[in-house]
């Protein structure tokens, strides 16, 4: 884990099709909180079914081991700030490639999604910047 990762693109690589992976990607963005987690837990579940991330028994530390394969225990307020700069960037990613598209295509760039459903994903990108909005993130997680 890093605080650049792509979720847009190791979902994808998961998924085996990007047209999958964005769905889910927009499904998780316009959910908040339960969406975040849901993508999170998805991206970060290993094939034992459980979280590449651990922590101790009261929840005051986390562990994971990064790109290197070097044990790394950040403290939670930045492991949080990791994981809600990579959602961010998933989010906008997803976003700006649909608007892409639909303009591509000649449509009207809030075809792909309602109004309401547009500035939904906008606000929560930029809720996720929130210190208090990363807390509970971290306290929603199962881990």
């Amino acid at each position: 884990m890093t605080g650049h990762d792509n979720y847009l693109d190791m979902l994808t690589d998961q998924m085996g099709d990007f047209n999958q992976a964005i769905e889910y990607i927009k499904d998780c963005a316009l959910s908040d909180l339960a969406g975040d987690c849901k993508l999170i837990e998805k991206i970060y579940t290993n094939p034992n079914n459980e979280l590449c991330f651990t922590t101790n028994a009261k929840r005051s530390q986390i562990t994971y081991h990064n790109e290197s394969k070097e044990r790394v225990t950040p403290s939670r307020d930045l492991f949080g700030r990791k994981l809600a700069n990579n959602l961010q960037n998933s989010y906008l990613k997803g976003v700006n490639h649909l608007i892409n598209t639909n303009l591509n295509s000649r449509h009207d760039p809030n075809q792909f999604l309602a109004d309401y459903d547009l500035m939904t994903w906008n606000q929560h990108i930029y809720q996720l910047s929130d210190h208090q909005h990363q807390r509970q993130l971290l306290a929603q997680l199962h881990y």
